[in-house]
């Protein structure tokens, strides 16, 4: 089963988090959006950034949920982080309906899918750009491992590189595919290419890199060259790498028009 890294489970992930709730929550009672800047300041600073807490406990581990989904399948995190948004701001309307009213009994008019829209447009817009920024700022992992290391998310293991036939970029991620299955990395592909070192393999577009002993076939569509590989797969070469690849020995006699890709 994949995991979450330790600097989102760990309690340094959740201080980030705290933190990062505690900025809002505080330029939310200065602003004092939906009528609550008619209420003293001080009472504005602790309503929101109490709110901002208890909603940071929610869309904290929704942001958690979605990218452990990512991790499993080709659904883009962003998407994930959208879904599971979404039913985060179910438990965060109830609470935020219960204190609300509390203070401004008034406000007990509104209708529940009232409270939960209020909910999603406060929280989606920031659990997106939360996401995004912790995802740039905070990856998985950044450096090559090594054998202490080799199994961690965010490295090319020799489980993973056993029987290699090529890696296909997936937005922020690297698919790897081999003889055995295939698996996504939280790693860019350049950093993929790092990993594999002096591995027989080359890039053939920007989103692919193929092992050099996985081609079984080189398929000409018009214009356009494919390699097909084992398996059934077949990655797209850029034109602007046809020469560098039949140079190389890898296309053989196959012509194509090499213009501007």
């Amino acid at each position: 089963m994949a995991a979450l890294p330790q600097q989102w489970t760990g309690w340094r992930g959740w201080a980030r988090d705290w933190a990062f709730a505690t900025s809002v929550g505080l330029c939310l009672g200065l602003i004092g959006p939906f009528a609550t800047y008619l209420s003293p300041l001080p009472f504005r600073l602790v309503y929101w950034t109490g709110l901002l807490w208890a909603g940071m406990t929610f869309y904290g581990l929704a942001i958690r949920a979605a990218l452990w989904a990512a991790r499993r399948g080709r659904v883009p995190a962003a998407l994930w982080l959208a879904a599971f948004s979404l039913v985060a701001s179910g438990p965060m309307s109830a609470l935020s309906s219960v204190v609300a009213t509390h203070f401004w009994p008034y406000l007990r008019a509104m209708s529940p899918l009232g409270w939960y829209g209020q909910s999603v447009a406060l929280s989606l817009p920031l659990v997106m750009t939360w996401g995004v920024l912790t995802r740039r700022m905070a990856p998985f992992a950044r450096r090559a491992p090594d054998r202490a290391d080799a199994g961690l998310p965010g490295a090319l293991s020799e489980r993973l590189t056993r029987g290699l036939i090529c890696l296909q970029m997936e937005d922020h991620y690297v698919r790897v595919h081999s003889r055995s299955g295939s698996e996504l990395v939280l790693l860019s592909m350049r950093e993929a290419m790092a990993q594999l070192g002096a591995r027989h393999g080359e890039r053939v577009h920007r989103s692919w890199w193929v092992a050099r002993d996985a081609v079984t076939e080189v398929v000409a569509d018009g214009r356009n060259l494919r390699l097909r590989l084992v398996g059934g797969l077949e990655a797209p070469v850029s034109r602007s790498q046809v020469g560098r690849l039949r140079a190389l020995g890898w296309l053989g006699d196959v012509g194509v028009e090499e213009s501007a890709a």
